[in-house]
């Protein structure tokens, strides 16, 4: 099957979908029995979605929205975070990591240089790795990193940026559980399937995650309809935590592509060659992520195999 034909399969009714996820939220506020609603708002374009829906079968004011920066992020999604909660109405408020990250000294390794300078010096040994390894540092950290060359570095940075994420969830949690809230959280399909998130982290955990089922390039349509700004749309997708990094930067394979082969692949549908040589690479990230999904429980020889329902 060829990109344009996948692409139709990928293709929704945003109005639909966006109705029938608001009504989903709705109901599941009331059966938890929560008052109000607390996410993560962090400038980008999933969690501007997540907000938006909200603001469809909420009160503002029984919404709040935790902004949490730190001085490796980009400015600009923290201004564009609070904006979008001004022009929504919702109630915001700004929590600076810095502090907790320097306590527990998690801190980029030349900390006196300005971003743009740390986003090409984090280019520069991304690239670096790549060429001596021959896979990219995002692969290497889904299979583990056992004997990889530059294993002292490449810990270190992965232990970092993955303790802002796990920072970020003990703050939101803190806010839902100090007013009755639910956590709403704004991971997606695609994140999910290739182990683009972190373990434990504010974009694995929340008591509903409305966009889980949804792929990156599907979430484009939800937030048309949803009629959010443009800046957040055309906005380069980055998981803002390491300088530099975007999302399709660590990727190395655009959304349109990326998405259509995971649901080839899900589908057992096989695309045209033009797509085929990316396809085992997609494959790879889905296996070598399986463990970030899942946690194994040994049975220990009782056959008493635990059942959750």
């Amino acid at each position: 099957m060829d990109k344009d034909a996948l692409a139709d399969r990928l293709r929704i009714s945003a109005q639909e979908v966006g109705e029938k996820l608001s009504l989903d939220l709705k109901h599941y506020l009331q059966a938890t029995n929560r008052e109000r609603m607390v996410f993560g708002l962090s400038g980008g374009l999933d969690s501007a979605v997540v907000a938006a829906l909200c603001v469809n079968i909420q009160d503002p004011d029984k919404i709040t929205a935790l902004v949490m920066p730190d001085k490796e992020g980009n400015r600009q999604n923290t201004m564009d975070a609070i904006e979008l909660a001004q022009n929504l109405g919702i109630r915001y408020r700004v929590i600076y990591l810095d502090p907790y990250l320097e306590s527990a000294r998690v801190r980029f390794p030349i900390p006196f240089i300005g971003y743009r300078m740390k986003a090409r010096l984090v280019r520069f040994f991304y690239k670096k790795m790549k060429r001596q390894t021959g896979e990219t540092p995002f692969q290497t950290i889904l299979k583990g990193g056992a004997g990889f060359a530059y294993n002292r570095y490449l810990n270190k940075g992965t232990a970092n940026y993955r303790f802002k994420h796990r920072l970020r969830l003990t703050f939101l949690y803190q806010a839902a559980e100090e007013t009755n809230a639910m956590v709403v959280g704004a991971a997606n399909r695609t994140e999910y399937l290739t182990g683009f998130f972190v373990k434990y982290g504010i974009d694995h955990n929340a008591d509903i995650m409305p966009l889980l089922n949804l792929y990156k390039t599907q979430i484009y349509e939800l937030a048309s309809w949803l009629q959010l700004p443009d800046k957040f749309i055309q906005k380069p997708p980055s998981p803002d935590m390491i300088p530099g990094i975007t999302d399709e930067y660590a990727f190395e394979v655009p959304y349109l592509e990326l998405d259509a082969l995971l649901y080839a692949l899900e589908n057992d549908i096989e695309p045209d060659s033009d797509m085929s040589h990316h396809m085992e690479y997609v494959r790879s990230l889905c296996n070598n992520s399986k463990h970030m999904r899942h946690m194994y429980v040994p049975d220990a020889g009782l056959n008493n195999t635990l059942r959750m329902s």
